[in-house]
């Protein structure tokens, strides 16, 4: 009984260690949000940016200890994002970085057309 009771929790401490390795490696990757033809979504985010998805469009969503990071894969996303100018706030899209601080911006990013960046409110560099 003692064998199998120990046997059982080191089972349950194995799960517990894979299902941790998961989520970091799901973490490591970023968040994903997406919207379908048709949609739009605006999800707020840890940091209390707002990222504004419109149709068809994919962004992958990581933060590290010292920059937030939204990797526009596909479409059109609005960003109002909130300050905090020791962490810059960067969308990496079509090649290029956009980098701010706490300002409002669009990026478009759709196949066969140029990129396009347009500031609402505030300062962005593109590198």
């Amino acid at each position: 009984m003692r064998a199998a009771k120990a046997l059982s929790r080191a089972s349950l401490a194995a799960g517990f260690g894979a299902a941790a390795l998961t989520v970091g490696a799901l973490s490591a990757r970023g968040q994903l949000y997406r919207t379908q033809k048709g949609q739009m979504r605006v999800i707020a985010l840890q940091d209390g940016s707002l990222l504004n998805l419109n149709t068809q469009s994919r962004a992958r969503v990581h933060y590290t200890a010292s920059h937030r990071h939204v990797r526009l894969e596909d479409g059109e996303a609005f960003f109002e994002v909130a300050k905090a100018p020791d962490r810059p706030f960067i969308v990496h899209a079509g090649g290029a970085e956009i980098t701010a601080t706490g300002t409002s911006f669009s990026v478009r990013r759709l196949a066969g057309e140029p990129l396009r960046i347009a500031v609402r409110e505030g300062v962005v560099r593109l590198g």
